[in-house]
């Protein structure tokens, strides 16, 4: 994982899905406070404001995401220039700190795209789905948590940056047990999957 500060040298708050994220995280950043929202929106925008209460001065969002571009593969990485929010407000990231990252990516030999991250409040579980919401937005991929953690940094006024990798393609159907996949904390919810 690339250095993830923000070019300022600011204290950086993180929002990721689950605790598996937050422990890829972690392992290379402990200087970075990291929040699990268990991949849901509200609870995302309420962890980036706490972060904020609590001195962060950039916020990253990181973790997995559904690929909308057919190129995409899991495993692909994508780095943010633009959130698309649920209502099609189009919002830019912070274009300093996404060139330091782009320039530490190229520099260690991991392959990226640059390109818009369409947020969603719900999984987006289905190929068809996935096809109308690239169509609609042109968006690389989709998360449930960006879109959240930039409307925080945007009313801040401070530097905001999304980082994902993808997940499952733009053709992969993920099965519905996946929409209740994770706790609230980020960790999996082990008896409604066996459920």
């Amino acid at each position: 994982m690339p250095r993830a500060g923000t070019p300022s040298g600011a204290k950086v708050g993180a929002i990721t899905g689950s605790k598996r994220e937050r422990a890829c995280l972690a392992h290379d950043h402990p200087e970075i406070d990291i929040c699990c929202s268990g991949a849901v929106s509200s609870r995302a925008g309420r962890l980036a404001a706490s972060l904020i209460d609590q001195g962060c001065a950039g916020l990253l969002s990181i973790g997995l995401a559904g690929g909308l571009d057919p190129a995409l593969k899991p495993g692909d990485v994508v780095v943010s220039n633009t959130i698309i929010a649920p209502d099609g407000a189009k919002v830019p990231t912070d274009a300093a700190w996404r060139d330091r990252v782009v320039a530490e990516l190229d520099g260690r030999g991991i392959p990226f795209r640059i390109g818009a991250i369409a947020g969603n409040d719900e999984l987006v579980r289905l190929a068809e789905t996935k096809r109308a919401l690239r169509n609609a937005t042109g968006a690389l991929a989709v998360d449930m948590e960006s879109h959240a953690v930039m409307r925080i940094a945007a009313a801040a006024g401070i530097p905001f940056l999304a980082v994902r990798v993808i997940a499952d393609g733009a053709g992969d159907e993920l099965p519905l047990a996946a929409e209740s996949a994770l706790t609230e904390e980020g960790g999996v919810a082990i008896f409604r999957l066996l459920g």
